[in-house]
């Protein structure tokens, strides 16, 4: 229910924007024929119905997106882990110096501040939510038993012919007006006769020619969904008066100055003070007869140059408010609200390809010491081609960190300059790539690993590298990506060839666990929930949630699945629980029965017996 209020709430916003231009448009072009009014507030209705915009040069609104992770989901809190985490060596992750630990306990603290804040602002969605669908069954409540008393009235109506016309006549109602959606029929009071019997039926039958018993409705029933939004109000209440006015043009428009004159006491004799909201019928004296009254005796066929001018306003106010305005994912990608704030960046520590080259280089050193008898000279050569290897990969390992905290950081104009010729042309085929035809946007916001200093760089040669990176929603549940990256050195630049991310989800085979995983290895990585500061929080967020969402964290087997993104199939990956007597912690086997291997990861209960489980290194 939370996403579809977002939705929604993402919708009303954007349509909100529309209406008060519109108003703007009431103001300014008074003389414009009411019937591109109410084609402007059909535009609104088109809107309001479609949670999707198409973005254009000639849109003005911002893209509003309303996230539902950590606030509103998909959202991460940057700059939470170790400042120097070694990529490739995961097992330095916030534990390689004293110093670091300290800063890893300070970023635990602060991370889950920002995490309970997350909490608190998922918890007013949902009571936004709550509310919300609340109100929507109200109004349709009301609604509908409007629609009801109204019918019951009416049961007793007398049918008769006048002007040609089947009208129906009721001592239980005050003003004329058309009801009912299938086949609608005209109400006239009793007391109502003479003269202005033939006006009233004229605009009765106006209505009925502009479809205006759906209109009506229709709109009642976005007002419906959108009750919250005072614009989406404000657009129902003129809205309405503009229908009216546009039955008044229809039906005066060949009427002499004594037609208009008598057209005019019919309204005034009619006319009700309306303050109950109407929902299912357009009254003949409804609101705003001063307004209509004055519009009847100004009135004069539009000429062509007024037409034209109106439907370039109409035009205009589609192309600006229907579309969205065309953002570069440098600039941001639109009015998202609870947006985390901060960079990504990423260590600036040597990459472990860097370590296994310079010990190649050393041990042939010695080596070759010890040959020749020349240390020296020997030495020397190979200190020069050690300072070239080096060199070369501080390189790579500098455009590899660009290329991550560009990702991260989501700086589509960044990604697409490193990009090849050659993949610029390919890079359309991929949602998650930008490209200069979408002005560098890319395929979604959430959920994405935006903190860089999770980026490990878990392989690095000459022309390719393998990125891990870490995400993670409200829940908070971490995610792992994996990215693998191909490159070439040309005019002294380096530029991607290739890139391919695959998100390690629904793992289901040995392989996959082993690149979401490298060597098993689980503590002191960002996966680690004892020491990412994210346990705690899930821990409360399970005890206290009234759903069954987080019922799998509380057995062992279970929180292994869904903590470890394996795919939940029984057929396809079996999970076994070892559970310790003395509680507390249990061995669980992960067997994927598509390949027949198996992997052992320890599942321990930090938080009490009563406490979620979360999983460890096995080192059994």
């Amino acid at each position: 229910m939370e996403s579809v209020f977002t939705g929604i709430l993402s919708t009303s916003i954007a349509a909100g924007f529309m209406v008060l231009a519109i108003v703007l448009v009431r103001i300014f072009f008074r003389k414009m024929p009411k019937n591109f009014r109410c084609l402007l507030w059909t535009l609104v209705g088109v809107r309001l119905l479609f949670p999707f915009s198409i973005e254009s040069a000639f849109g003005v609104v911002p893209r509003v997106e309303i996230e539902q992770g950590s606030a509103l989901s998909g959202q991460f809190y940057p700059g939470m882990l170790s400042e120097d985490m070694q990529p490739g060596q995961m097992e330095n992750f916030g534990t390689k110096e004293q110093t670091q630990t300290e800063n890893l306990n300070g970023d635990k603290e602060i991370r889950a501040e920002k995490f309970m804040e997350g909490d608190k602002k998922v918890l007013l969605l949902k009571a936004g939510a709550l509310c919300w669908i609340l109100g929507v069954f109200f109004w349709l409540g009301y609604f509908f038993l409007t629609w009801c008393r109204i019918r019951d009235q009416l049961k007793t109506a007398v049918p008769e012919e006048n002007m040609g016309t089947k009208i129906y006549r009721s001592e239980r109602i005050v003003t004329p007006f058309l009801f009912g959606i299938i086949h609608p029929r005209i109400y006239i009071p009793m007391h109502i006769d003479g003269e202005n019997l033939p006006y009233i039926i004229r605009h009765e039958c106006a209505h009925k020619k502009r479809k205006d018993y759906l209109i009506k409705p229709a709109a009642f029933m976005l007002l419906c969904i959108h009750w919250f939004n005072p614009c989406v109000w404000l657009a129902y209440k003129l809205m309405c008066r503009d229908i009216e006015l546009a039955c008044d043009e229809l039906v005066i428009r060949k009427f002499t100055v004594q037609e208009k004159k008598a057209y005019s006491t019919a309204l005034l004799s009619c006319s009700i003070s309306q303050r109950k909201i109407v929902a299912c019928q357009a009254f003949f004296g409804e609101s705003g007869i001063k307004e209509r009254v004055k519009n009847v005796f100004s009135y004069k066929k539009p000429a062509f140059l007024a037409v034209v001018l109106s439907v370039l306003v109409c035009l205009l106010v589609s192309l600006c408010f229907m579309t969205t305005r065309k953002e570069g994912a440098k600039s941001g990608t639109g009015l998202s609200m609870f947006q985390a704030n901060g960079e990504a960046k990423i260590s600036d520590s040597q990459p472990k390809g860097a370590d296994m080259e310079e010990n190649q280089e050393t041990e042939g050193q010695a080596n070759g010491a010890d040959a020749t008898g020349g240390f020296h000279e020997s030495g020397s050569k190979n200190s020069v081609q050690e300072d070239r290897t080096n060199a070369g990969l501080q390189e790579r390992t500098e455009f590899v960190k660009q290329w991550v905290r560009a990702f991260c950081n989501r700086d589509g104009e960044k990604i697409y300059d490193m990009y090849s010729e050659e993949y610029k042309q390919n890079a359309t085929e991929s949602e998650m790539m930008p490209t200069a035809e979408n002005e560098y946007s890319f395929g979604w916001s959430s959920p994405w690993p935006v903190d860089g200093n999770l980026a490990s760089i878990v392989e690095l040669t000459e022309d390719h590298a393998e990125i891990l990176y870490y995400a993670w929603v409200s829940d908070p549940h971490v995610s792992v990506w994996r990215q693998s990256l191909s490159y070439h050195m040309e005019d002294d630049k380096w530029l991607i060839d290739q890139v391919d991310t695959e998100m390690m989800e629904y793992i289901c085979v040995l392989e996959e666990y082993e690149k979401a995983y490298p060597e098993g290895q689980i503590n002191d990585t960002p996966m680690d929930y004892m020491k990412n500061g994210m346990g705690e929080t899930l821990n409360n967020n399970a005890l206290l949630s009234s759903t069954t969402i987080y019922q799998p964290l509380f057995k062992p087997d279970t929180a292994a699945v869904y903590l470890l993104n394996l795919l939940q199939n029984e057929g396809k990956v079996e999970v076994k629980a070892d559970v310790d007597e003395n509680g507390g912690k249990a061995k669980v086997t992960v067997e994927f029965k598509e390949d027949g291997n198996r992997v052992e990861v320890l599942m321990v209960q930090p938080y009490g017996e009563n406490g979620i489980w979360v999983p460890q290194t096995y080192e059994g």
